[in-house]
């Protein structure tokens, strides 16, 4: 599954080897409350503005321009680190 993931990363998002590789690692880990909206991306690339502890997807799109990967990643970061992503995501530092 992996590889597939990598795949997926590399040509259709233009991800570098080692982007793929760091970024298939992190959405295999993600958190159980994100795992339906990546199986559901990876089956069709339908994207899903999940959210959690007061942010979601979209937004991070929308306002840290990430890729729909980058920002299931970033929630599920949020999920494990609150205070410390929560900064970061919402005013771009953390203190």
């Amino acid at each position: 599954m992996k590889d597939r993931i990598k795949k997926i990363l590399a040509e259709e998002l233009g991800y570098t080897p080692y982007e793929a590789e760091v970024t298939a690692d992190g959405l295999m880990r993600l958190d159980m409350r994100l795992k339906a909206a990546f199986d559901r991306w990876l089956c069709d690339r339908t994207e899903t503005d999940v959210g959690v502890v007061g942010l979601n997807a979209f937004k991070l799109m929308e306002k840290r321009g990430l890729a729909y990967p980058a920002a299931l990643i970033s929630l599920d970061w949020a999920i494990r680190e609150p205070e410390q992503a929560l900064e970061f995501l919402k005013h771009g530092s953390v203190m």
